[in-house]
């Protein structure tokens, strides 16, 4: 009996043994299959959210009907309140803001009745920081906590506690387009500003470069660069940290909003002063037609951090150039002609001055490149 009895609860024992293993197989597939269910589900309310927003981008692609809509036709709105019916242009001179400025400070300066003071509250908005395109930092101060920035369309602003405060330094200046700061490393109280972005036809034009003699307390026009077309959009400058004076200016001309059949222009430039931008001369230009956007323009410079003799410079949708005088001369070290590179932006290692990384937008995004030789 006990052998029987035995006998037939091992036999019990692998059968339960067999429908636990089963149930448990079963879960396990039950489980695989709701999980993967739940997965498709995912993927295909991911695809449908997809499909939706691109029936919804393309349902509004539909609807808009008027071209002169949107922010990118602003420039060319601007262009037409400015220029007199049957002309193909504005009257404007160059730089005439800069000069309606200073007709300004001297009607001011001779009007004898006195000026009434008024109380002024700043009602805002305080939330619109802007773009920041322009920065330095004052070797003067041993701290490093105080900065020159300049602003796409504020003007240059200082801080002496490393960003927690700001002071506007340019509240005389005509253009707040204060794009590019430079400064060099033999006397930091002469500070140069570029006004002017110049990357496309919506940006804010300039009017020359400015310099301060007092570390960017006080601020005060070239004259060489107000009244030239070759100045009105100034989108970099480097300075020879061993001679203030010696400085180079990457420029473009003006934006020609109207098409042109005549024959292309001198659009972009690198503009050299030896005397502190008293007088300027053209060490390399490149031609195209001023109505394109994005010409062939002259948009960095960057100096090796080791030796100021070796520049480069790069110019949208063409190359990138290397000078080893100083900007004097400038031969092509890459091609990009024949790629779908547009912008290119430079830097240079400061512990290897051999390694350039730069960075260029394409067609389809962006990409990264290097050089160690």
């Amino acid at each position: 009996m006990k052998q029987t009895s035995t006998s037939s609860l091992t036999s019990n024992s692998r059968y339960m043994t067999k429908l636990n293993l089963k149930a448990i197989a079963l879960l396990f597939s039950l489980a695989i299959c709701c999980y993967a269910c739940q997965s498709n589900e995912q993927q295909e309310q991911q695809l449908s959210v997809t499909k939706i927003s691109n029936n919804l981008w393309k349902k509004t692609k539909a609807k808009k009907k008027d071209k002169r809509e949107g922010p990118h036709n602003f420039f060319a709105l601007h262009h037409s309140l400015r220029t007199r019916a049957g002309e193909q242009a504005p009257r404007y001179e160059v730089n005439y803001k800069q000069q309606a400025f200073q007709k300004a400070l001297r009607l001011n300066q001779t009007n004898s009745k006195a000026r009434k003071q008024l109380d002024w509250i700043e009602r805002g908005p305080g939330n619109v920081g802007g773009r920041t395109r322009g920065l330095i930092v004052d070797a003067r101060d041993t701290t490093h906590l105080t900065w020159l920035v300049g602003s796409a369309g504020g003007g240059i602003w200082r801080t002496t506690t490393g960003g927690e405060d700001w002071t506007l330094v340019t509240e005389e200046l005509p253009n707040m387009a204060t794009t590019t700061l430079a400064t060099s490393a033999a006397d930091p109280n002469i500070i140069y500003a570029g006004t002017g972005e110049g990357f496309d036809e919506q940006m804010i034009r300039g009017d020359g470069i400015y310099k301060s003699t007092d570390g960017g307390d006080t601020w005060s026009v070239l004259a060489a660069t107000n009244n030239s077309p070759q100045f009105n959009n100034v989108l970099r400058l480097v300075v020879d940290p061993a001679d203030p004076n010696i400085v180079l200016a990457a420029t473009r001309g003006d934006f020609r909003v109207q098409p042109d059949t005549s024959a292309t222009t001198t659009i972009g430039q690198i503009m050299k002063s030896t005397d502190g931008g008293v007088t300027w001369r053209a060490v390399f230009g490149t031609m195209d037609d001023p109505s394109n956007t994005f010409g062939d323009a002259v948009q960095q410079i960057v100096a090796d951090p080791t030796d100021f003799n070796i520049l480069y410079a790069s110019v949208r949708d063409a190359y990138i150039l290397k000078s080893t005088d100083k900007g004097e001369t400038w031969a092509i070290v890459f091609d990009a002609r024949e790629t779908s590179i547009g912008r290119m932006e430079m830097s240079i290692s400061p512990v290897d001055n051999q390694t350039i990384y730069f960075g260029a937008e394409t067609n389809s995004g962006a990409v990264l490149y290097r050089t160690q030789d």
